[in-house]
């Protein structure tokens, strides 16, 4: 039926949905990167997101154009563009993924272009656990999904304990509910990597719940310095939640990035060096 009460959506004839709809979806666009930069207040009914709902917020100015957002939203994950709210594209909308944008503004190119850790030696730190995984296990969890990327790049951890100061650190906390937006993190080197603790983690690779460690090989590629990748929808850096075999967890565009950007581990050198160099013994014997 006909969505009415809004000019920017009054011809969009669809399904059948929640009135707020709308307003959700101009959100989500928002959030992840489709809001044609400054022109973020001037779409005609937008949400602002709090910690665990969305409000509805209105402004006035008519200089946007809806309808090329979401054009631009469907082309970029190969939808119809149609330039409405179909099924399809509301479908995509409210698939659990990642809170970091997808289309970065023009002005945050260089700096995700430039964005590695200048240090060869990080320490992770877990300051809070998920009432559904046990400390334990969750840093089990953590450590292995940051050892499915330095095992390719020149490139060491640490982990220290939960009061530490840390390079990276992850933890557990309210964000917009479950299976919207699952995670995000701060490229470097700010080294933030946020779970939201309303998710139903999982240790299993199933679909009763959303399994830690895929989202968190993800999201440490973010703390990494790595964006989303479009260009293959099995990659660990495509924006929205999926199953994947552990053993397939880093195809070769994922291996790809991540060594263009560090350089290559050399098996034979590599870690034993950066090993020698920190190593206090070493250190007393030179």
């Amino acid at each position: 039926h006909a969505i009415h009460g809004d000019l920017a959506c009054r011809n969009i004839l669809v399904f059948t949905i929640d009135e707020n709809e709308p307003y959700r979806c101009r959100v989500k666009l928002t959030d992840f990167g489709f809001s044609r930069g400054s022109n973020i207040h001037a779409s005609v009914a937008i949400g602002a997101r709090t910690a665990m709902n969305i409000v509805p917020v209105r402004y006035t100015a008519q200089n946007i154009d809806f309808s090329s957002i979401l054009r631009e939203y469907q082309k970029t994950f190969g939808l119809k563009e149609t330039g409405t709210l179909d099924e399809p594209t509301i479908e995509l909308l409210n698939t659990p993924r990642c809170g970091n944008k997808d289309s970065p503004l023009s002005s945050s190119l260089l700096a995700l272009a430039n964005s590695k850790w200048r240090k060869n030696r990080l320490r992770w730190t877990l300051r809070n656990s998920s009432s559904r995984i046990s400390h334990a296990q969750s840093l089990n969890i953590i450590r292995d999904a940051f050892e499915h990327w330095i095992k390719h790049i020149p490139l060491d951890i640490e982990q220290v304990c939960t009061i530490c100061e840390a390079d990276v650190v992850f933890n557990f906390g309210p964000v917009d509910g479950p299976s919207r937006m699952l995670a995000y993190a701060y490229l470097p080197e700010d080294g933030r990597v946020h779970f939201d603790s309303a998710e139903n983690w999982i240790e299993r690779f199933d679909h009763n719940g959303t399994n830690l460690f895929l989202v968190a090989v993800h999201e440490i590629g973010h703390a990494l310095g790595l964006d989303h990748t479009l260009k293959d929808k099995q990659s660990i850096m495509y924006p929205t939640y999926q199953l994947i075999p552990k053993g397939d967890i880093l195809r070769n565009i994922d291996r790809q990035w991540i060594t263009d950007k560090y350089g290559v581990l050399d098996l034979y050198l590599g870690r034993f060096e950066m090993d020698f160099k920190l190593s206090p013994i070493a250190s007393r014997l030179t």
